[in-house]
């Protein structure tokens, strides 16, 4: 067992919930104990047709399983097993063309189970899937859009410039959407969550104009500045495909938050030892 963020391996019980990296800490999640769970449930004491619904899951017939959660949801809002198991199906159904409609149906399948029982172990190894589930496919809108921008900017660029900034923002427009998305869904594993944040600041690097898009910009910077933080960066960089290892963008966009304040310090210290060698003049001529 290796660990999502860093790769080193994972020591402890192989049927646990979750480990913690003893080398950079990060909590991963144990897939498998997604079917240990459903081993443990004590289906005489809930819907007749949940055992029918987990076992379609365990077998990989998603649409079969979520169909019949759905339908225990019906009459039974408080399965807390339910709404999880639906949250999951759901997520490995998702592809580029139904993720908004996927995504807002996770979204709410979680919160109606963290209402239910906030701490359930399960909740925990269900969100850190759906995360990177999720992620993965935002990743890829991200991708085909940031592409989309490219060939409308070579295309009109020298036609119409105009034209070439409109067509290339509105396309950057889709991508910072699904930016917004996978990061919302924080995705533990770094190949995947590194990819959103590198794929972002590219995509706010070739926007023409002012971005009105600084919010999710800022959302990567800060998961890219956490995981500088955490010691994987260098992690990160033998993880990236080689198109997306902007190391100089990369480093600059995590510092820039700093430079500000840098800028200001350096700007005072300079104005002090102004003030002093003024100071010190005035006392030499009097």
């Amino acid at each position: 067992m290796e660990c999502n963020a860093c790769g080193a391996i994972l020591e402890g019980d192989s049927l646990a919930r979750a480990w913690t990296c003893s080398y950079c800490k990060t909590v991963n999640h144990n897939k498998e104990f997604l079917k240990q769970h459903i081993s443990s449930i004590d289906f005489a004491k809930t819907h007749n047709l949940l055992q029918v619904g987990l076992v379609a899951y365990e077998c990989g017939d998603y649409v079969k399983a979520k169909d019949i959660l759905e339908k225990i949801l019906i009459e039974d809002s408080s399965n807390i097993d339910a709404w999880i198991y639906t949250a999951l199906s759901t997520a490995f159904l998702t592809n580029i063309s139904n993720f908004e409609e996927s995504f807002n149906k996770i979204k709410s399948y979680i919160k109606k189970a963290e209402s239910i029982d906030y701490g359930a172990p399960v909740l925990y190894t269900a969100k850190s899937v759906c995360g990177n589930l999720l992620g993965e496919i935002a990743k890829k809108n991200i991708e085909r859009q940031y592409d989309f921008a490219k060939k409308s900017w070579f295309s009109y660029e020298s036609v119409d410039i105009n034209k070439a900034k409109h067509k290339t923002n509105e396309e950057l427009s889709v991508a910072f959407k699904y930016a917004d998305y996978g990061l919302s869904m924080k995705p533990d594993d770094l190949k995947v969550l590194g990819a959103i944040i590198i794929l972002t600041l590219l995509c706010d690097q070739l926007y023409k104009g002012n971005n009105p898009h600084k919010e999710i910009v800022s959302k990567a910077k800060d998961a890219l500045c956490v995981i500088e933080q955490n010691g994987l960066k260098e992690k990160l960089y033998s993880l990236l495909d080689l198109e997306y290892k902007e190391q100089n963008l990369i480093d600059s966009k995590c510092n820039k938050k700093n430079d500000g304040c840098f800028a200001q310090v350096k700007m005072i210290c300079l104005w002090a030892l102004g003030v002093v060698f003024i100071l010190f003049l005035i006392s030499i001529l009097i």
